[in-house]
């Protein structure tokens, strides 16, 4: 099967709507306008030190998965706020879904993040921690490549978050 090369259109940020010619706004909502490209296009977000290390000891195995995927862009925190700070940047350097790898406080981390962040954006789990008990309690799997293909998966659900 070939894959296409031809440029898809501009789609909105924050409605998804197609937006036609050289448009920089909206006509829907007034949202900014941003290339299909940079849709799909995930930021990963890996704490080192989760689950003892086991999320460090991941990092060849994700790399190898994104090879393909040049869009996407890992990153690895160094202390504590890192994931939080870098959640909050995601929509600004084109991601539209954050996948936090790492225990329930990079999970914690990242919601913030994107809780402050302007636009909406998808979240995934990939649970590395030693507790990880908010993915034991929406269901996700605790096996790595089971709880990636969930993470980069198309299905997703809302969820209530409480502040």
């Amino acid at each position: 099967m070939r894959q296409s090369t031809a440029v898809k259109p501009p789609h909105c940020r924050y409605c998804r709507k197609r937006i036609g010619g050289a448009a920089t706004a909206c006509l829907y909502c007034q949202g900014d306008v941003r290339p299909w490209a940079a849709r799909h296009a995930p930021l990963v977000i890996v704490n080192p030190t989760a689950g003892g290390g086991r999320a460090a000891r991941a990092m060849p195995w994700l790399r190898e998965r994104l090879e393909t995927r040049p869009e996407a862009r890992i990153e690895v925190t160094g202390r504590p706020g890192d994931a939080e700070a870098l959640a909050a940047d995601a929509d600004r350097l084109g991601h539209d879904r954050v996948i936090a790898i790492g225990g329930d406080g990079t999970v914690q981390e990242v919601v913030n993040g994107l809780l402050a962040a302007p636009a909406p954006a998808e979240l995934g789990i990939v649970p590395m921690g030693s507790g990880n008990d908010l993915a034991r309690s929406l269901g996700l799997p605790a096996e790595l490549a089971s709880a990636w293909r969930v993470a980069v998966g198309s299905h997703t659900r809302a969820t209530d978050v409480a502040r």
